[in-house]
C-alpha cells in the first residue's frame, strides 16, 4: 500500500474517502478521493484507490510557512493559520495586530496561488 504524504498547504495527515458514484439506474462503483480535513483541499474523484493516493503524492511541493514571529509586509495577502483546524486569507496591516496574536503561522497568498495553479 501506497503512503500518503502530508497536505501541501498545512503539513496535515490526510485521509482517503470513499464515495458512492452512481453509473445509470442500478450500477454504482466506489470511487476514491483525498481530503485534508483541516484546509480542506482535495484530490481528484477517481475509480481506484491506488490512484486517488498517487494522484495526491505527486501534487506541488509543500509551502514554505513563516513563523508568526516574521510579519509580512504591509497590505500583503497572506494565508493564516490560526490552529483549530482554521485556515483563513487576510490582509496583514499594522492595525490588526491583536488579530495576529493568535496567527500560528502563514504563507504569502501568491505562494498559494502559485500551488495550486
Amino acid at each position: 500500500m501506497i503512503e500518503l504524504k502530508p497536505c501541501p498547504f498545512c503539513g496535515n495527515k490526510p485521509n482517503i474517502n470513499i464515495i458512492s458514484q452512481w453509473v445509470g439506474d442500478v450500477f454504482y462503483r466506489e470511487c476514491f478521493y483525498v481530503k485534508c480535513n483541516k484546509c480542506k483541499i482535495e484530490s481528484k474523484i477517481l475509480t481506484c484507490r491506488e490512484d486517488a493516493v498517487s494522484d495526491w503524492n505527486t501534487r506541488s511541493p509543500i509551502l514554505k510557512w513563516r513563523s508568526a514571529a516574521e510579519k509580512p509586509e504591509e497590505n500583503k495577502e497572506v494565508m493564516i493559520d490560526i490552529g483549530y483546524n482554521c485556515i483563513e486569507i487576510i490582509i496583514y496591516w499594522e492595525e490588526n495586530i491583536e488579530y495576529w496574536k493568535q496567527v500560528e503561522r502563514w504563507v504569502p497568498l501568491s505562494e498559494v496561488l502559485a500551488v495550486i495553479k
